[in-house]
């Protein structure tokens, strides 16, 4: 899962201003690709945020942004014969979007914020020691019923 700039000069009340990006002013794509190959997408429109985002009703607790990914995620084929792993920066990533994913067969692998709800505390202090991990750690626990890794 991505967050994509189309760069784009014409007025339109959807375009996108970002003055801290290499592109200022774009469309904004949430989508769905594996080595830089678009398989699905959804605009980000101002109005409504986003476009075809109909997770958002089935979901209590889920941001908006959360919701993009498990509509793209539904969007995937042969849900029931591919095992499929999404890679998520930390904008998308918590234990709940895990749950839900699990539900759906799709695992993924994620950086995480440390202030997450339901992450594990064992892992959270770990992380808040503010020294380097030896070589080669790693430090495994679970999160309801998530299994969350350190290394």
């Amino acid at each position: 899962m991505n967050e994509c700039m189309i760069l784009y000069f014409e007025h339109t009340w959807h375009v996108i201003k970002t003055s801290h990006k290499s592109i200022k002013q774009d469309y904004k794509l949430w989508t769905l690709e594996d080595h830089d190959y678009i398989f699905n997408w959804l605009w980000h429109l101002k109005a409504q945020d986003t476009e075809n985002l109909d997770s958002r009703s089935c979901y209590k607790f889920i941001t908006d942004t959360q919701a993009l990914i498990i509509s793209l995620a539904k969007s995937l084929s042969d849900l029931l014969i591919i095992n499929y792993i999404l890679y998520l920066d930390n904008l998308f990533s918590n234990i709940l979007l895990a749950k839900i994913l699990e539900e759906l067969d799709i695992d993924i692998m994620s950086m995480i914020q440390v202030n997450v709800l339901r992450f594990s505390l064992e892992l959270v202090q770990l992380k808040q020691v503010k020294q380097s991990l030896k070589w080669e750690h790693l430090k495994t626990a679970e999160a309801d019923e998530i299994d969350c890794f350190l290394w």
